[in-house]
């Protein structure tokens, strides 16, 4: 990597490669459960239960502000749980499911950040 020159077309294609790659996770997860949600209603499906999203276009604006959260969550450094909580809450989600997911986001970021920690020799 030592030899990839800042500002170079490879520099930005590897800077940007992750931010496509989770862009296309996110349309094609996005695609998987809106037909999945489509196929309940066409099959008749009993009513939801209580907390279960049911995934229509109408739901592609939490994709948006969750994604925004997740950036800016990385950006001020601050577990992306935290900023997304109020956004499945407001999604109807049961208090407990938004709790476990909330603290699996936290543990993941804390984690990836003490490996770099780890990495950078800086670990107590």
């Amino acid at each position: 990597f030592h030899a990839i020159v800042c500002g170079s077309f490879t520099y930005w294609c590897l800077t940007l490669a992750p931010a496509v790659a989770c862009a296309a996770f996110l349309l094609f997860a996005r695609e998987r459960v809106r037909k999945k949600s489509q196929l309940k209603h066409e099959l008749g499906y009993p009513p939801f239960a209580k907390g279960d999203i049911d995934w229509t276009k109408n739901t592609d604006k939490y994709l948006c502000l969750m994604a925004g959260a997740g950036v800016s969550a990385g950006l001020l450094g601050i577990g992306g749980g935290m900023v997304q909580s109020p956004l499945m809450l407001e999604m109807g989600m049961l208090p407990q499911v938004q709790r476990a997911t909330s603290a699996t986001m936290i543990l993941f970021t804390a984690s990836s950040a003490a490996l770099q920690f780890l990495a950078a020799g800086a670990f107590p």
